[in-house]
């Protein structure tokens, strides 16, 4: 068992790859696991394995590796998972701090937990060697995976500093919205982040969209979320897999949490700011996933809500 902690941006996934695609070419068997597809999409590419979707059924038992979302561990599932085919395999659970909240609270994961759960105990106990990574690493998710697999983990910790940037907090999601206003009338490039895409959503993605392509008409809009996302006729269709050039070409790019993880956004001299609306939906470190995708060290102005709706009571 390997537990990496390294800040965001400091090149985790980088650092996995080689040793996936060691023992991916010497035969081994490889399984990434995550819990958004965008993410396994991503680290699939990275490290030159398959995801499930892109099997077909009678692909499954052969291929020597593949990404899938936890969702995904029981027999019933598009991926037909048993985890006898996987005994001594590499399992890698990046950002793995959501991906067991996901795995042990989701919606999701609901009708199948119990299945799900006693698939990922099997397969980590049965697992040659287990990497688990996440920027906010903690002790009882170290603890959690240790107590289930029986060994003693190798922990790397990395305290690196990257270069800080000034975060303005605002008092509410409207002055986000008026300083939003501000920069794109001053000629200045904003990403903008919130925590809902539907039109039944005040600072949904949807409607900010319609609210600033009337305002700003001249001004090259893109909206990122998980419909634009699988809308082939729009512009974000398979944006996640070339990001930095595609966010070149827009003034203004609307995102939801679709791009909290598993995407780094390099360009540099573009973007001025990153605006961030965070109602309560997600959770604290979510939001600062989010915050985190852009690396250059803009300035960030953020409204975060006092209460989570995800709050448990007297917990």
């Amino acid at each position: 068992m390997v537990a990496i902690k390294s800040p965001k941006g400091t090149g985790k996934s980088t650092t996995i790859a080689p040793i996936v695609q060691k023992a991916y070419a010497q035969g081994k068997k490889v399984l990434l696991l995550t819990h958004r597809i965008q993410l396994a999409n991503d680290l699939c590419k990275k490290f030159g394995v398959w995801y499930v979707s892109d099997l077909g059924s009678t692909g499954l038992s052969k291929v020597p590796g593949m990404g899938l979302c936890v969702d995904s561990l029981h027999p019933n599932s598009q991926a037909q998972f048993d985890h006898s085919e996987w005994e001594g395999c590499t399992v890698v659970l990046d950002e793995v701090e959501q991906l067991l909240k996901h795995l042990l609270t989701s919606q999701t994961c609901q009708k199948k937990r119990i299945s799900i759960l006693e698939t990922f105990f099997s397969l980590l106990k049965g697992a040659e060697r287990v990497i688990i990574a996440d920027a906010d690493l903690s002790d009882i998710s170290v603890k959690y995976i240790k107590n289930i697999m029986g060994v003693k983990p190798f922990v790397i910790r990395n305290d690196y500093q990257l270069e800080g940037y000034n975060c303005y907090r605002h008092p509410n999601p409207e002055s986000v919205i008026t300083k939003t206003d501000h920069l794109l009338a001053a000629g200045e490039k904003v990403l903008l982040l919130l925590a809902a895409q539907k039109a039944k959503s005040m600072f949904g993605t949807q409607n900010l969209e319609d609210w600033y392509r009337e305002k700003f008409p001249e001004l090259r809009i893109l909206r990122i979320d998980a419909e634009s996302l699988a809308d082939e006729t729009h512009p974000a269709y398979g944006a996640i897999t070339n990001i930095n050039e595609i966010l070149l070409n827009y003034d203004l790019v609307i995102a939801s949490p679709s791009i909290e993880t598993g995407i780094s956004i390099d360009i540099r001299g573009h973007f001025t700011s990153v605006c961030e609306i965070a109602t309560g939906v997600q959770s604290e470190a979510s939001v600062r996933q989010a915050l985190g995708r852009v690396r250059e060290p803009i300035d960030r102005h953020v409204f975060v809500s006092p209460f989570g709706f995800g709050t448990t009571p007297r917990g």
